[in-house]
C-alpha cells in the first residue's frame, strides 16, 4: 500500500504528536471523545483519513497509555511479535474486572477522522477491542476495493453501532462500532486541517495541497 499515498497527509502525520485532535473511543455503545468523555452522537459524519491508519502495540500502565510500538500501514509497517515486547510474567500483570491477568500490551489500531463539512472537529479513533478492530478491518476492505477506481479519495462515514448476543447470556448483548460509508471525498481536502490539529501550523502553510475542504452536504 505504500506507493498509493503520495499526498501531504503523511507528511503532516509524521511531524506532530502521537494523535491528532481528540481521542475517540467506543464504550458500551457510545462514541466518547476527549478527556471529558463527551458523547459523539450516532450518525455523525466523519472523513476517515485512511493514510493515517496505524497498527501495532500499545502498553498500558494503571489504565494510562504508555510506550507504543505502532506504525503506518501505508508505509508497510509490520508490528513486532508479542514475545519481543517483554512483560511476559503474568504474575506481574494487572487484573481485569473478572480478576484475570490483563496483558499490559494490547494490539491496537488508530485512525484520524475529520468533520468533512469544515474540518474543525478532528478525532483519533483508537481501539484494541475485537469489535473495534473488526470495524476498522471492514472499513479497510471496502476502501481497498475502491482504491483502483478512486485512488485519491477517502471514505466519509457515519458513526453507527451493532450488537450480538454474548455466549454468556448473563452479559446480554455486546455492542460494537460500525463505520457506515456514505460518500467519498478527495483526501487533499483535509491535509491542512490535519497539520493544524497536530499543532504544526507552519506545516499546513507549506503543504502544496493546503486548501479548505469543500462545503458539501451529504
Amino acid at each position: 500500500m505504500a506507493s498509493t499515498f503520495p499526498c501531504g497527509i503523511l507528511r503532516a502525520l509524521k511531524c506532530g504528536r502521537a494523535f491528532a485532535g481528540e481521542l475517540l473511543k467506543f464504550l458500551q455503545g457510545d462514541f466518547l471523545a476527549g478527556q471529558e468523555n463527551r458523547e459523539i452522537p450516532l450518525g455523525t459524519r466523519l472523513a476517515a483519513l485512511m493514510p493515517t491508519l496505524e497498527i501495532g502495540w500499545q502498553r498500558w500502565d494503571d489504565n494510562r497509555p504508555g510506550e507504543r510500538r505502532m506504525g503506518l500501514v501505508s508505509e508497510g509497517f509490520v508490528p513486532p511479535k508479542r514475545s519481543e515486547l517483554g512483560d511476559l510474567d503474568e504474575r506481574l500483570w494487572d487484573v481485569d474486572s473478572d480478576g484475570k491477568p490483563r496483558d499490559p500490551w494490547q494490539f491496537s489500531n488508530q485512525i484520524v477522522m475529520i468533520d468533512p463539512a469544515d474540518g474543525d472537529n478532528v478525532y483519533t479513533f483508537t481501539t484494541s477491542s475485537k469489535g473495534g478492530l473488526g470495524a476498522i478491518g471492514e472499513l479497510c476492505r471496502t476502501y481497498g476495493k475502491n482504491l483502483r477506481q478512486q485512488p485519491e479519495r477517502i471514505p466519509v462515514i457515519a458513526l453507527d453501532a451493532g450488537s450480538y448476543q454474548h455466549r454468556d447470556k448473563s452479559r446480554g448483548r455486546i455492542k460494537f462500532p460500525v463505520f457506515r460509508i456514505i460518500d467519498w471525498a478527495p483526501e487533499s481536502d483535509f491535509t491542512a486541517a490535519l497539520a493544524l490539529a497536530r499543532g504544526e501550523p507552519e506545516q499546513a502553510d507549506l503543504l502544496p495541497d493546503n486548501k479548505p475542504p469543500e462545503n458539501k452536504k451529504f
